[in-house]
């Protein structure tokens, strides 16, 4: 545990410095180019309030919005899941799902409140352009609060990836007989590391759809698989209620349910529609929750038998999901951390005017490999020479960064946005009291402190 505190200290301690150094020149081009711009709202329409599209596109195809519904769903489905069963069997069945809906609410709030702020800071943009987490940080709070955001993302995304890889790639051992531990990790990240590497859009969501498409079938039959072996007294069971077993099994349902990096993302596919958003977000994101509930169901239900099971196609099919899960898992955390760095690096790109066409277009001087390099490398090392770092990573990064980040950040970033819009702000959290923005920012605060 000591050594990876140390190691995880110095990923925070890298990331500042990186922050610090890419928003200073920022700042400094800022200053010399006399277009620094402070956020502001303009009045606007009951009709732009329910939409805004930074473009003149059509309406997606009811595709699209399963796509989206996927990709929420497959980043949210993950490891988090494959920990839940430990941690909740102190607690019970019946406690336990009560943590997972209470999560899975606050969670969506959080989340509806990042698309809240994304969607007001792209509608008063001239540009137009996607803003990833640290660029809304940037806008609403200022440099030093998106060093400190830009050094939580990092640390989530690398811990978290960390886990994903450490796990898939056993997974993998198991599946094929490895010989060597450390085939199965070198296995995982050559084979979708690749794939993310390779930037084609088509083939990415062809796998995180097949990927999730496992995870549902696989789940079916694991769930009807074992339902014959489930006791109904261990389900009904009450166990003495202890709170701080109840206080423990939050972090972990924290890492189960999140999928904030890809809220962004989620934002611009539904082409800035309000309500296309926040369908997008309950939907995407009540599927995995369901999916929790009873998969705890199953596992706490079957108790030990699940150990002498008589048949080794509940053991394939518990490895199958798993690995399903953790894939589609990798596939949104490597897309929300590759946003994070092209916000972080934007000041190597060249804007080139477009005459004929009377717009400018964003040419990237940064190569797309040194990207999946700064994405990769260290989660890689990390999992290869840290072999039981799959539940630490976990526990750091559900306690202290996605509640930081993904929880209490949002919520200030509405209440200065909401603060200084008045009466232009679009809601997607009905919240002018901000009662629930506050509430949002005592629970993340205090999950910490636990």
């Amino acid at each position: 545990m000591k050594e990876m505190r140390l190691l995880f200290l110095f990923l925070i301690l890298s990331c500042f410095l990186v922050n610090s150094t890419s928003l200073t020149k920022t700042v400094v081009n800022k200053n010399k180019n006399k277009k620094i711009e402070t956020l502001k709202f303009s009045p606007s329409s009951k009709n732009e309030n329910e939409k805004y599209s930074t473009n003149d596109a059509t309406p997606k195809k009811d595709t699209e919005f399963l796509s989206s519904v996927a990709l929420v769903a497959g980043t949210t489905v993950g490891a988090g899941i494959l920990a839940l069963p430990d941690v909740s069997k102190s607690v019970g069945f019946v406690y336990s799902s009560g943590v997972i809906f209470s999560s899975w609410v606050y969670m969506l709030l959080t989340s509806l409140l990042i698309a809240e702020v994304n969607l007001n800071l792209v509608k008063q943009s001239k540009s137009g352009n996607e803003q990833g987490i640290l660029a809304m940080t940037q806008n609403v709070l200022g440099n030093k609060a998106a060093i400190a955001s830009g050094a939580l993302y990092c640390f989530i995304h690398y811990a978290l990836l960390t886990a994903y890889i450490s796990e898939g790639g056993g997974i993998l051992n198991s599946l094929f007989n490895l010989n060597n531990a450390k085939f199965g990790p070198l296995l995982f990240i050559t084979i979708f590391g690749g794939i993310m590497a390779s930037e084609k859009n088509s083939l990415i969501e062809a796998v995180n759809f097949i990927f999730t498409s496992i995870v549902l079938l696989s789940f079916v039959l694991l769930v009807f698989s074992g339902a014959t072996s489930i006791n109904l007294e261990n389900l009904i069971h009450l166990p003495t209620f202890n709170i701080k077993n109840i206080i423990n099994l939050v972090p972990v349902t924290l890492v189960s349910l999140v999928f904030h990096n890809i809220v962004p993302n989620i934002v611009a596919r539904a082409q800035y529609d309000r309500k296309k958003i926040v369908k997008t977000l309950v939907v995407g994101s009540a599927i995995p929750m369901a999916m929790f509930i009873v998969w705890n169901g199953v596992i706490l239900g079957m108790g030990s038998s699940i150990d002498s099971a008589n048949s080794s196609i509940i053991k394939l099919l518990l490895n199958l999901f798993s690995e399903a899960a953790i894939v589609t898992s990798f596939i949104g955390f490597v897309i929300g951390l590759r946003s994070f760095f092209v916000d972080l690096l934007k000041e190597k790109n060249d804007v080139i005017s477009n005459a004929s066409k009377g717009k400018q277009v964003i040419q990237s001087k940064t190569p797309s490999l040194l990207y999946y390099l700064l994405i990769l490398v260290v989660p890689t090392i990390l999992a290869l020479f840290n072999p039981d770092i799959f539940v630490p990573a976990l526990d750091y990064a559900g306690k202290f960064g996605i509640s930081l980040l993904f929880c209490a950040i949002p919520a200030v970033l509405a209440l200065k946005s909401r603060n200084i819009a008045g009466d232009s702000y679009v809601y997607l959290v009905q919240d002018k009291a901000n009662i629930i923005a506050l509430t949002v920012l005592v629970l993340a605060i205090a999950t910490v402190f636990i």
